[in-house]
C-alpha cells in the first residue's frame, strides 16, 4: 500500500514553514505577507517515506501603495499645526515629513495606532508642504501630501487701550481710545446694564473718538471697543457710564 504526501517549503522575508499535506491537496493558502514580499515555494512528494525531488517556484506579493486618505489640517496656527489621517490596515507605523519653503525638511516616525499629529516649531506666515505614509515593516507607501501656510504673528489681533468714558452730558457720551498698530476698523459697542438692545457701530482706522447719542437718562451703560485687522477681532476693552437723570 502506497502512502503518499506531499512537503510543502516557504520561504519568505520574514518567516520560513514546513507543511505536510495529504494526498488529496492541489492547494494550500498561506497568510499573512507583506505587500510586495519576494517567496520561494517548494513542494515535494512523499511515498512510503521516501522524499522525491523538489519542485520550486519563486514569486512576489502583489504591491500596495499604502496611499492614506483623508489626511487634513484639523488646526493651522502661527507655530504650530495639528494633522489627521485615516488608519491604514496592517500598517506597522507612519511616517510624516514637513518640508518648509526654503527646502528644510524634518521626519517623525510615529506608532501604528496614532491617527494625528501636531507639528510644532514651526515659521509664521510659512508655506510647508507636509506627507504621511503608511510603514509595513521595512518598506514604505505612497505618501498622501498636504499643503498648508501658517497663520502670522500678527494674526492675533491687539486690544486698544486707554478707554475712556467722558462725564454724560444729556443724552450723549464721548468715547476715546489709543488704537492698535495694524488695525483697519474699530467697532464700538454699548447696551444697558439691566438688558435691552444692543447698539454698535464700526468706525475707520484712523478715528479714535466716538460719540454716542440717544441714550437713556440715569442708566449705566457698558460700552465696548474692539480693535479688528480685515474680519479678525482682538478682546475688547470694556467701561461702564451712567447717564444722569431727569432733573
Amino acid at each position: 500500500m502506497l502512502l503518499v504526501f506531499y512537503n510543502l517549503l516557504f520561504s519568505g522575508a520574514d518567516a520560513e514553514l514546513s507543511r505536510l499535506l495529504g494526498a488529496d491537496s492541489t492547494f494550500y493558502t498561506i497568510d499573512g505577507l507583506q505587500p510586495d514580499e519576494a517567496v520561494v515555494i517548494g513542494v515535494a512528494p512523499i511515498v512510503n517515506q521516501r522524499v522525491g525531488e523538489v519542485v520550486t517556484v519563486s514569486s512576489r506579493t502583489n504591491p500596495s501603495t499604502g496611499a492614506l486618505s483623508g489626511l487634513r489640517a484639523t488646526e493651522v496656527l502661527s507655530q504650530r499645526t495639528r494633522i489627521a489621517w485615516s488608519s491604514f490596515s496592517r500598517a506597522t507605523g507612519y511616517k510624516i515629513v514637513w518640508r518648509h519653503e526654503d527646502g528644510t525638511e524634518t521626519t517623525q516616525i510615529v506608532a501604528a495606532d496614532v491617527s494625528s499629529y501636531i507639528i510644532d516649531g514651526l515659521q509664521p506666515n510659512s508655506a510647508y508642504t507636509v506627507q504621511v505614509s503608511a510603514l509595513f515593516g521595512s518598506r514604505e507607501g505612497s505618501p498622501a501630501i498636504l499643503s498648508i501656510r501658517t497663520e502670522s504673528d500678527q494674526s492675533v489681533v491687539g486690544t486698544v487701550t486707554s478707554l475712556k468714558v467722558q462725564e454724560a452730558r444729556g443724552e450723549a457720551v464721548r468715547v476715546s481710545w489709543v488704537g492698535v498698530q495694524g488695525a483697519t476698523a474699530y467697532r464700538i459697542i454699548w447696551r444697558r446694564v439691566d438688558g435691552g438692545e444692543e447698539r454698535s457701530q464700526l468706525v475707520g482706522r484712523d478715528v479714535s473718538f466716538l460719540d454716542l447719542d440717544q441714550l437713556d437718562p440715569g442708566v449705566q451703560y457698558e460700552i465696548q471697543v474692539i480693535a479688528l485687522v480685515e474680519n479678525r477681532e482682538g478682546l475688547p476693552a470694556s467701561a461702564r457710564v451712567t447717564t444722569p437723570g431727569y432733573v
